[in-house]
Formats: structure tokens, C-alpha cells, sequence
């Protein structure tokens, strides 16, 4: 699976995990980067981890690295995810709830 194979998103916003959706196959992590590899490990630790609701990741991540996090949890399901800022400030935030400022909008990095 290509995580480049995502194409063009717009908006600002996703939720992730509904029917239907992006998903035409199973994702494998082993034909995953070895960085897709690693944000496809927290985010799943993340959705199993009942103590936490909203993880942040940090603005020094690249757009393709956003763009990468946006697609993994999508595949992964039940995942709601933004990316909040602007320029050099903008990062990712990922829920299991959609938060008041995510909605089920399509997203860009």
C-alpha cells in the first residue's frame, strides 16, 4: 500500500471510520515505509490505549508526514484527525471522538 496513492484532499478537517469510506483493502503494515511503519504503530497503540482520547503530533512533521498520518487513520478506522495552524506552526491532532473542530470534511496538509 502507497501512501502516496492517497490523491488530493481538501478542507482542513477529517473523521475517519465511517462506512464505506476509503478503504479498498486491508492495510498491511509490512508494505508500509518504515516511517509510515512507525505512525501506523503509535496511531494503533493510540486507538488501543482506553486512557487517552486525543493525540498531538508535533508541527516539525512535513506535509507528506501528515499527509501520511491523515491516510493511515483513515485505514485504520474510528479515528478523528485535523491538522490545526498555519505554515511552519500547523500539526496533526488525532481523536477517537470527533472533536467540536473536526468534522467529516475531507483534509489538506
Amino acid at each position: 500500500v502507497s501512501t502516496q496513492s492517497t490523491g488530493p484532499r481538501r478542507g482542513s478537517q477529517t473523521s475517519g471510520g465511517g462506512s464505506g469510506g476509503s478503504r479498498h483493502a486491508p492495510l498491511d503494515p509490512n508494505e508500509l515505509s518504515s516511517d509510515a511503519r512507525a505512525f501506523y504503530e503509535q496511531l494503533t497503540m493510540f486507538k488501543q490505549n482506553a486512557r487517552l482520547n486525543e493525540l498531538a503530533f508535533p508541527p516539525s512533521l512535513t506535509m507528506h508526514q501528515r499527509k501520511q498520518l491523515h491516510y493511515l487513520a483513515d485505514q485504520i478506522g474510528g479515528l478523528a484527525h485535523c491538522a490545526v495552524g498555519e505554515g511552519s506552526a500547523r500539526f496533526l491532532v488525532v481523536s477517537k471522538h470527533p472533536a467540536p473542530h473536526m468534522s467529516s470534511s475531507s483534509s489538506s496538509s
